[in-house]
């Protein structure tokens, strides 16, 4: 797992000059616990996995089982993996329902890769957790979906100006998540609220494209950007698998984002 990817995740990491790096959205409440709920009545033969601490945690499905059997089923196994994957004791993995809860003992982060089924009709979502609260879009699918339509539209990135300087650094992260059995791609752009201009569109980066080319995995598109004056940010799926179109069934896209800020 690469370091940015971890830093897309930090909220208010200070640094030595005096800025510091903030998620674009709220984080959840406690950072260091997850909650994944099954839904539907498995086909069987198939997998729910989920990747935490870098770990995949994978439950083999069997027909007929319904979410509360498989969760219980899942977090007895997942328990197992992260203590031979770590130690006995730094997490805990509970079956609550129709949910599996992982907690992280220490009170840190928790940090949650992706989350996959590839079941045709059990499906696993992560419901409760850091990478669901602080996501500018989470799992769309719909064309058009994140396009700011008003001043409330994306999320506040303003901060004050120091000596003048008016500009805002960003990373942002776009996850394109494929379960759709072909080839899949999502294009996307950022957008911008200026005062003055309103919502427009980033002039530098246009529309960007995240392919997933395999049916079942996933592909991220990292980008820096800075912007000069601006207020507010959105993430917007454009569209998938042709212009106007919406993502295959079975493919999702989500974004993050991180800026600077002043101390």
């Amino acid at each position: 797992m690469s370091d940015i990817n971890r830093l897309l995740q930090k909220q208010n990491a200070k640094t030595a000059n005096g800025p510091s790096v903030s998620t674009i959205v709220n984080q959840a409440a406690n950072p260091a616990e997850v909650r994944f709920t099954i839904t539907g009545i498995a086909t069987g033969g198939n997998v729910l996995t989920v990747n935490v601490e870098s770990i995949d945690l994978v439950y083999a499905t069997v027909g007929g089982e319904a979410p509360a059997t498989a969760a219980a089923a899942a977090a007895s196994l997942w328990q197992l993996a992260l203590d031979g994957a770590y130690s006995p004791g730094e997490y805990t993995v509970v079956d609550d329902g129709d949910d599996v809860v992982i907690t992280k003992t220490n009170g840190t982060e928790l940090w949650v890769e992706y989350v996959f089924s590839t079941d045709a009709t059990q499906d696993i979502d992560e419901t409760e957790g850091l990478r669901l609260n602080s996501a500018l879009l989470f799992e769309v699918f719909t064309a058009g979906t994140g396009m700011p339509v008003r001043y409330e539209s994306g999320e506040e990135i303003r901060k004050p100006a120091i000596d003048g300087d008016l500009s805002t650094s960003m990373v942002i992260e776009t996850e394109l998540e494929n379960a759709s059995g072909g080839l899949a791609f999502a294009r996307w752009q950022v957008w911008h609220w200026y005062p003055s201009l309103g919502w427009v569109v980033d002039p530098e980066i246009g529309i960007r494209t995240v392919t997933q080319t395999t049916g079942l995995g996933l592909e991220k598109d990292v980008i820096a950007l800075t912007s000069i004056g601006s207020e507010r940010i959105a993430i917007e799926l454009v569209d998938g698998n042709g212009v106007g179109g919406n993502l295959p069934v079975g493919a999702t896209f989500s974004a993050w984002g991180v800026y600077l800020k002043n101390a």
